[in-house]
């Protein structure tokens, strides 16, 4: 068994125990979010859903124009950034934000109201530049913490954002505000993330003019940012052509229809952030870096295959008993998507790889691609079958992101797929064994309907330890170790070493 480097070995750790509080979190902030969603669905109606869905598009917004991907640079650098480079990108961003939103309030608000006089927003396109501006004092701190894998903290500043959001949406729903309790829960998500994050670093807010410091990280922060504008660009297929042409209605069933398909990846989407800087800290070691992106294939493909194919096998029962039957019809949406979403472990782990190399231009050319394929297949599709054209379009997609994963894989002389096949295996079977189960005995209530979704993640769970023992005892060894570090409040450098050894 070889043995890693003591400063690898820290890394490694931190890492375990920046997951343990980003799984943590993330279970606590989707639990909020699922249940915000679940009464959004039940209260409101679908043109009314639709909005909730621009809402979610709308916070995308808040993250691309916040830094221009210089925040992002910081946690990818292999040095440690001074202090003046925080502030100069600080103070860069808040000139850059508060443009933004100065031509937002004055220009884009007026003529997104003229182009869609009765698209029912209310007022969440002025929420969404004062949201702009909250969330600016975030970006910076909020950086800080990823760097130094400080997830706990961060930890606890987003599940207060998922408190104050959907505690916000569902309060002002339930009193009958409409789409104007949207905008009111992106003014206090912003608000409340700026308050907290400055709360958990304790360091205070300065302001520095450096243009040197920034244009240095200008060329990546850039290329990062702009996959994230164009990903943005292509999520407006649905917000901005489906809403104008067929209506809010439409954007409803879409957006139903991918959050059921892509809701398991909520998680692991999340976790590219605590990937990016755990993989650019091992960049100097091949050996160690390809172990990590191994077991992160791994680890994120067993954790939301098994959610894939359970809810495929139970989708009827899951959409009537929990959202209800109103969403019915968005099924077959849901079931394009659910294909277009078969590679989205591999490419999750891809990006945050090729980002952490600083090849961020690669991300930014697929990102591109598959905006403009959408874009050119979903319009006719959209137009000719409706919403279901928006699914088939994304499945279109499935051999572009294929060919990413491979340049990933190329990087660290990694094979993904054949990482995930037993994973699959174990996740389809599970779910044939739990759909010939539910044909029996059909589930009728909220507890019956629970007593069966455990049961096909523990059939899973079998299937998959017959299938990759080797792989599943030594992700497990791995977590065990690095728990036990992580209740100890920290490792001593042999006990690091130990942790990552138990990669081999």
């Amino acid at each position: 068994m070889s043995e890693a480097s003591p400063e690898t070995g820290d890394v490694l750790s931190r890492g375990a125990r920046g997951a343990l509080a980003l799984g943590v979190r993330q279970a606590v902030v989707q639990l909020l979010n699922m249940a915000g969603a679940i009464v959004l669905a039940r209260v409101l109606t679908t043109a009314e859903f639709g909005v909730y869905g621009i809402t979610v598009f709308v916070m995308s917004f808040l993250v691309v124009f916040g830094d221009a991907g210089l925040a992002a640079g910081l946690v990818r650098e292999h040095a440690e950034p001074h202090e003046r480079d925080y502030q100069a990108i600080f103070t860069f961003q808040q000139v850059l934000v508060f443009i933004v939103a100065a031509v937002g309030f004055t220009v884009a608000g007026p003529l997104f109201a003229r182009a869609w006089p009765g698209a029912g927003i209310g007022h969440l396109v002025p929420a969404l530049f004062a949201a702009l501006v909250l969330a600016s004092f975030q970006t910076t701190a909020a950086a800080r913490l990823e760097r130094h894998l400080e997830f706990d903290k961060l930890a606890v500043v987003e599940v207060m954002q998922a408190l104050a959001f959907n505690g916000v949406a569902v309060a002002c729903a339930l009193g009958g505000v409409g789409a104007d309790s949207m905008a009111a829960a992106l003014v206090a998500r912003a608000a409340t993330g700026a308050v907290c994050v400055h709360a958990v670093t304790r360091r205070p807010i300065a302001w520095h003019w450096d243009w040197t410091r920034v244009r240095s990280r200008l060329h990546f922060g850039l290329s990062y940012q702009g996959a994230a504008l164009v990903n943005l660009i292509r999520d407006g297929l649905v917000t901005v052509f489906v809403g104008a042409a067929l209506g809010n209605a439409a954007v409803g069933r879409i957006f139903f229809g991918r959050m059921l398909a892509f809701y398991p990846f909520v998680i692991v989407y999340m976790m590219q952030r605590l990937l990016m800087p755990l993989f650019a800290r091992l960049q100097a070691s091949a050996k160690d870096l390809r172990r990590a992106v191994e077991l992160s294939v791994f680890a994120v493909a067993a954790l939301v295959v098994p959610v894939q194919t359970t809810v495929w096998a139970l989708q009827e029962p899951v959409v009537r008993i929990v959202f209800g039957s109103q969403w019915l019809d968005s099924l077959p949406v849901y079931r394009w998507l659910w294909f277009a979403a078969t590679l989205e472990p591999e490419l999750v782990v891809a990006i945050a790889l090729l980002n952490a190399l600083g090849h961020a231009d690669r991300t930014l050319r697929f990102v591109a691609t598959t905006t403009a394929f959408l874009w050119l297949a979903g319009v006719p599709l959209l137009l000719l079958v409706g919403p279901t054209g928006y699914g088939i379009a994304a499945t279109l997609m499935l051999a572009i992101k294929w060919r990413l994963v491979a340049e990933a894989d190329a990087t660290t002389d990694t094979r993904s797929l054949a990482i995930v096949v037993p994973v699959w295996i174990s996740g389809l079977a599970s779910a044939f064994v739990t759909a010939l189960v539910a044909r029996a005995w059909p589930p009728s209530s909220p507890l019956s309907l629970a007593v069966l979704l455990a049961a096909c993640l523990a059939t899973y769970s079998v299937f998959l330890y017959l299938a990759a023992r080797d792989r599943t005892t030594t992700a497990l060894r791995w977590l065990r170790a690095q728990l036990v570090l992580a209740m100890a409040g920290g490792a001593a450098p042999g006990a690091a070493r130990s942790a990552a050894g138990s990669l081999d």
